[in-house]
């Protein structure tokens, strides 16, 4: 039993080495012709084909004997000294030429067969590895990829290592259709698991430019895989950090709620201490930046029209047809960005609203994952209610949950909830009202699940909601040709007569019904992370670091002064603008004299370094810059220059607005009165000068527990709208440092 189980052990690790690797099957080959060699040694040694033949060359003979198949035939017609061939000696020299036959007529040719097939089919099969360094990996294979790929090889010297456990196969058949042949020729397939550590540390992860975790969106583990697989990427990086780093990974998160985590939370903090920038990516909120942000893909119309000032009596409203996920992420960055200098405390607030037939429960569960937002500030709710055999629509305000008085309603967002049917000619005829209403600037999206469903609804409205020039998005999957065509179809003004407010009739010349309707959502558009953006806000945490960092403030003489004993005034006099402008230069000028990519490198490596939170507030900081700037050009302020004290102070309190949306919907929290720090710093603040003595004013935060005390209104800050004003005063060169002709 024992002899029977080491055989078929025996026998399974053979097989195992055998079919295991190429090279071993031609170590396994060498070692079986060394083996004939010898027994064709020891035929020739020991029965020699001649008594008299003593000067044999025995390796000759023996070679001879098992390569040349005609080496039998010429023992027979040789002649032999002794006469007859011994029988011995004969049947010997046919076993050598039969294993002869056997390892190199039919082994060798086989392994060698082997070899080329196994060869092509490994290639099929994405076994092979062919790029070792400066190479871009993907883990995982999804729709979004080839838009991936098609970004990566706008770089011509770029190669694709793209690892999935989907077949190989099927996968190239995907590219193919996909991408550009001179794109897809530059992509390797490489068959493998991006959870094991095995086929992860194939991909030679260290000598790579940038690496993205893509994994399959559709599968109920994504995100938790993703997260395993960053782990993994991160100890083989730690491991062999000696041989390179990437520059950076981008991870491809599909859940909105664990998108937003990350956004706040350092959990690939050891990432970052490598230098290696962590991107997190959500599909549907890169979605949402390029529908709202100028951004080098599809160019939407803006949603705020030509710019709002802050004279206007005119506000943005965002209605969002169905509250699936994609229709969520789009409402909750729409009120990270759309912030205007014309809301005076009450009036003019932006409005996002949700509409959907379960509407009701949504809205528990978007205040649920939303709570402090709703914590400051009221809401709307809507629904239709039977009156008679009509439907009428009643809408209430729910006020804020956790404050009142002045501690609540200061946000200039306003969300609200309307429990409705699309379908229905009552909600049709609500959105026909908000778009017919001159003081809205109404844009309507279609993000419901089924994108056949938003395509029938959209293109089926009211006709005054077209008449009126409402901007309508339409989630579309795949391709957005057919929504592209007829857009572009509508394009051509054609005349048409209308009765003027005098009775008399007009011409005028108007557009096509569907001239204002664009596609969203496709998988197949270019892969955007807007480094535009990004090297914005880089610069903007540049002129943070500057403001805050002690090693810069120096007062009028150039003596070093330090912050906790200056007051409000003094720290303004030490910053870079005000000493700029106190040499009689634009800050742009003053600016522009430094070396711009020695500026740029060291702000990247300041932002390497910095709180995921702290960056995403710089980024969102930087999404708002082309609405100050069209505000800005509304108040006829060309270029953002030359900004009056009133003005400079107006737009430091919207991004005061901005920020304070923003803290609160990535789950940071307004303190309560006995934990907020203005309050209890000014207390301790008396008590010292009651004491006699001086410790200045100072404020804390505890972060750690998301509570932040600049959560307020714009007007009770301190300090900080100093601060808020020096990004105002900056905006013309952020734009300048991220401008790509500069």
């Amino acid at each position: 039993m024992k002899h029977s189980t080491r055989l078929h052990n025996l026998v399974l690790k053979f097989d195992r080495t055998f079919s295991d690797k190429i090279w071993w099957q031609i170590i396994i080959l060498l070692g079986i012709i060394l083996v004939a060699l010898i027994i064709g040694l020891f035929i020739c040694y020991f029965l020699t084909f001649g008594k008299n033949c003593r000067d044999v060359n025995f390796f000759e003979w023996a070679l001879y004997l098992l390569i040349d198949g005609n080496a039998l035939s010429n023992i027979y017609t040789d002649n032999y000294a002794g006469g007859e061939r011994p029988w011995l000696t004969l049947l010997f020299a046919i076993l050598g030429s039969l294993l002869g036959m056997v390892v190199f007529g039919g082994m060798l040719i086989s392994v060698l067969s082997n070899m080329l097939e196994r060869r092509i089919e490994n290639y099929r099969k994405g076994k092979n590895t062919y790029v070792k360094e400066n190479h871009y990996v993907i883990l995982g294979y999804d729709e979004i990829v080839p838009s991936i790929i098609k970004q990566i090889c706008t770089n011509e010297d770029a190669y694709v290592l793209l690892q999935s456990s989907v077949p190989s196969e099927e996968i190239a058949e995907k590219i193919h259709s996909s991408i550009a042949q001179d794109c897809e020729k530059r992509v390797i397939i490489k068959n493998g698991h991006r959870t094991s550590v095995k086929d992860l540390e194939e991909l030679k992860l260290n000598q790579a430019c940038s690496i993205y975790i893509v994994g399959d969106r559709t599968k109920p583990s994504h995100d938790a895989m993703n997260i395993d697989c960053m782990e993994k990427v991160y100890a083989i990086l730690e491991k062999n950090k000696d041989k390179g780093l990437p520059e950076s990974i981008t991870t491809v998160f599909e859940d909105p709620d664990t998108y937003a985590a990350l956004q706040v939370t350092d959990l690939f903090e050891d990432i970052r201490k490598l230098k290696v920038e962590f991107i997190p990516y959500n599909f549907y909120s890169d979605w949402a930046k390029q529908m709202f942000v100028d951004t080098d893909g599809i160019r939407y119309p803006f949603i705020d029209g030509d710019g709002i000032s802050s004279k206007s009596d005119k506000h943005v409203h965002v209605v969002i047809v169905g509250t699936s996920s994609f229709g969520v992420t789009l409402g909750i960055e729409a009120a990270k960005m759309l912030h205007f200098p014309n809301f005076d405390g009450k009036n003019n607030r932006t409005e996002i609203t949700f509409i959907d037939l379960n509407a009701d429960n949504e809205l528990q569960l978007f205040m649920t994952r939303t709570r402090h937002f709703f914590e400051v500030q009221e809401h709307k709710y809507g629904e239709f209610v039977r009156e008679g055999d009509k439907l009428v629509y009643k809408e209430g305000t729910k006020p804020a949950t956790g404050f009142s008085g002045e501690d609540a309603n200061f946000l200039d967002i306003e969300f609200r909830f309307v429990k409705g049917d699309i379908y229905t000619k009552e909600v049709q005829a609500l959105i026909t009202d908000w778009a017919c209403d001159d003081k809205q600037i109404l844009s309507l999206i279609f993000a419901m699940r089924d994108s056949r469903s938003n395509m029938a609804i959209a293109m089926n409205m009211n006709d005054k909601v077209y008449e009126c020039g409402t901007r309508i998005f339409i989630r579309q999957n795949t391709s957005s040709k057919f929504v592209d065509k007829v857009r572009e179809m509508s394009q051509t003004a054609k005349e048409k007569m209308v009765i003027g407010n005098d009775g008399t009739p007009k011409a005028l010349m108007i557009k096509g019904r569907y001239s204002n309707v664009f596609p969203f959502g496709m998988t197949d558009i270019i892969f955007d992370i807007n480094k535009r953006a990004q090297q914005m806000a880089e610069c903007i945490n540049y002129i943070y670091n500057y403001y805050y960092d002690n090693n810069y403030l120096v007062n009028e003489n150039g003596n070093p002064i330090q912050r906790e004993n200056m007051d409000d005034e003094d720290k303004k006099k030490c910053t870079l603008s005000y000493q700029l402008l106190q040499h009689g230069e634009s800050i742009l000028q003053g600016m522009m004299k430094y070396n711009k990519e020695d500026v740029l490198e060291n702000a990247h490596q300041l932002w390497i370094g910095l709180k995921v939170s702290d960056q995403w507030s710089n980024l969102y900081s930087a999404y708002n810059i082309g609405f100050r700037e069209r505000s800005l050009n509304a108040e006829g302020y060309i270029g953002c220059r030359n900004l009056s004290a009133e003005t400079l102070l107006k737009m430091a309190e919207v991004e005061h607005n901005r920020w304070n949306v923003e803290k609160l919907l990535m789950g940071f929290r307004k303190p309560q009165k006995e934990e907020d720090a203005y309050q209890l710093d000014l207390n301790l603040y008396k008590e010292d000068q009651r004491k006699g003595i001086f410790n200045g004013f100072k404020k804390t935060n505890n972060k750690n527990q998301y509570i932040h005390g600049d959560i307020r209104p714009f007007n009770q800050l301190n300090e900080i709208q100093e601060i808020d004003k020096e990004i105002i005063r900056y905006i013309p060169w952020f734009i300048e440092m991220a401008n790509k002709n500069y």
